[in-house]
């Protein structure tokens, strides 16, 4: 784990944890117009203030290998396709795709990505606009991210 020395002595660095739920809004991507950025009525956890809440997406606090999550349960109709991506920098990483022939809105869609970021970079997690877009309230949709090695 790398340290910050200070005057005399040494302190651990934490490392970047963000994490919330429930699904408010998105904002579509600037790189991409297929996709929506998710935003988050409920952040958990976001030790280095890193998620741009204008925007919708992680800026990468310190370089390493991040774990980011992106889970859908509970979409706003059923019957309908759903869509889910995580996006590092303009680069779709990972996807899900789920249609519920059986007309339910419960129906759980998730992604998983490991990438190897760059201080500034984006994290972003996704959903397909011309798609079902997640329910907007309870806590069925959540995110995460997490830096599981520094680099």
């Amino acid at each position: 784990m790398p340290r910050l020395i200070r005057a005399n002595y040494a302190v651990d660095m934490p490392r970047p944890v963000f994490g919330a739920h429930t699904y408010l809004d998105s904002v579509t991507d600037s790189s991409n117009a297929d996709f929506d950025n998710m935003k988050w009525s409920n952040v958990t956890v976001d030790n280095y203030n890193a998620f741009d809440s204008t925007n919708c997406y992680y800026v990468v606090p310190v370089s390493g290998i991040y774990q980011i999550i992106n889970n859908v349960n509970l979409r706003s109709s059923a019957a309908n396709w759903t869509g889910i991506y995580i996006a590092h920098n303009t680069t779709i990483v990972a996807q899900s795709w789920q249609r519920n022939a059986a007309n339910f809105d419960y129906n759980a869609t998730a992604c998983r990505a490991t990438v190897q970021c760059n201080v500034g970079d984006l994290l972003k997690c996704q959903w397909h606009n011309d798609y079902e877009e997640p329910l907007t309230s309870g806590t069925y949709n959540q995110a995460s991210i997490q830096l599981i090695e520094f680099s």
